[in-house]
């Protein structure tokens, strides 16, 4: 991605790469780190990673307190699928407290529901 923008007239002065993560959060985290070493901060910050996982990258970037602006790069058809299942089950895992609130919510209605309809 870093030579894609090079191509398209960014100084390669105003890209920083990170490349230890192994996660989105770790990216997120170690990004951070590398932009408290740079001196101005007011100007804008664009995330570039795959188009499928863009909204979890910028939902991680709002923890660690970034104004980042998002832009998601192609993905080839053949692995989209595959992409789209892998990033809804990190969403998942990402939202743990709030689905189990709502699956136990959900249970909870149903079992009323059945103890009610039991009882006419």
């Amino acid at each position: 991605m870093s030579r894609y923008l090079v191509d398209h007239g960014v100084p390669k002065s105003q890209i920083i790469m990170e490349d230890r993560s192994t996660s989105t959060f770790e990216n997120i985290q170690y990004t951070t780190a590398l932009l408290n070493n740079i001196q101005d901060r007011s100007k804008s910050i664009i995330c570039i990673t795959s188009q499928f996982h863009i909204l979890r990258a910028l939902r991680f970037g709002q923890k660690f307190h970034l104004k980042l602006s998002g832009a998601g790069s192609h993905t080839p058809y053949h692995f989209l699928e595959i992409a789209l299942v892998r990033d809804f089950l990190a969403l998942m895992y990402q939202y743990k407290f709030i689905l189990t609130i709502y699956f136990a919510s959900l249970f909870f209605i149903c079992i009323m529901a059945l103890w009610h309809i039991s009882n006419l």
